[in-house]
């Protein structure tokens, strides 16, 4: 019952670094939790989810980690290739 009456909102946030890149989530006016990306100043909101999020069990923190790792090791390969890429056009 307690559960259900003090839900947690266990990622808006959360924030920390992942392989140099850092992250925070945040939630949008409609209760949708916004994953962003701080890369040399720049900020990428790469990850939204599809309805409101409220948490009640701790282990659900667990998924959105691994959403985080996912999509920072996401934006590192895109960043190679796009690095790869240039070099290619400067030919």
């Amino acid at each position: 019952m307690e559960q259900t009456i003090n839900k947690t909102d266990l990622l808006t946030g959360n924030e920390g670094e992942y392989l140099g890149i850092q992250y925070k989530w945040s939630k949008d006016e409609n209760g949708h939790q916004i994953l962003t990306l701080i890369d040399n100043g720049k900020n990428y909101q790469v990850f939204k989810t599809d309805k409101p999020f409220m948490a009640t069990e701790p282990d659900m923190n667990i998924y959105y980690q691994a959403a985080v790792k996912h999509c920072i090791e996401l934006h590192l390969d895109k960043k190679k290739l796009q690095a790869k890429l240039d070099e290619v056009i400067k030919k």
